[in-house]
């Protein structure tokens, strides 16, 4: 299983990708975050690559979804990448919470 983790940067996403990589079927991790640079604890796995992606912008999706993700051969998504206060309101947030999913959604349509 080769799997895509969005939200890679955040405390949850961090624990999953820890998690994924304790399970020997879990070949490779695709961790995306925010940040430009990986997180400390991501950075000694070979098992991990990390890309430092703004998801809000809808060509950033397609770019990673056809781009990393083909060349990594990615099988599985585990979306994590929200917002992280849900009382919070606004574009950015919406755009975070709501059009992220659904521009990922759309692309796997896509995907080949």
């Amino acid at each position: 299983m080769r799997v895509l983790v969005t939200g890679a940067s955040a405390p949850l996403g961090l624990a999953l990708i820890d998690h994924l990589l304790r399970e020997p079927a879990v070949e490779h991790v695709l961790a995306v975050g925010l940040e430009s640079r990986p997180p400390p604890e991501l950075v000694d796995s070979a098992r991990v690559t990390y890309c430092g992606v703004d998801l809000t912008p809808a060509r950033a999706v397609h770019d990673l979804l056809f781009g990393p993700v083909r060349v990594q051969g990615i099988d599985t998504i585990v979306h994590g990448a929200l917002h992280r206060n849900a009382r919070d309101v606004g574009h950015r947030i919406h755009a975070t919470n709501v059009e992220i999913t659904r521009r990922l959604l759309l692309g796997c349509e896509r995907h080949p």
